[in-house]
């Protein structure tokens, strides 16, 4: 929990700073708390809907949700913009 704590305030203090927020999903995740997860992720690909990286955690939590189509859908388009992200080409091949 205060990894979880240290991560929100980091997010405070500084909301564009990108790092807590993948670590802060993660987190969740590690914990077995993928709705606060996708409710993060969501929020940042609604705010940057062309971050590849973002598209990518979200395809990944959908992944774990269980909500293959959109982990799917969010994959692809997350290979689409950032073709020469290697981690997120695994994604579709795995």
């Amino acid at each position: 929990l205060q990894e979880i704590e240290a991560l929100k305030k980091a997010q405070e203090i500084a909301p564009a700073w990108e790092p807590p927020l993948w670590q802060l999903a993660g987190a969740y995740e590690r914990q077995g708390r993928f709705p606060e997860s996708l409710e993060l992720m969501e929020g940042a690909v609604a705010r940057h809907p062309h971050h590849s990286r973002h598209l990518a955690s979200l395809a990944d939590t959908y992944w774990q949700l269980g909500r293959r189509d959109d982990a799917i859908q969010h994959a692809q388009r997350a290979v689409e913009l950032g073709p020469e992200q290697e981690d997120q080409w695994s994604m579709l091949i795995t």
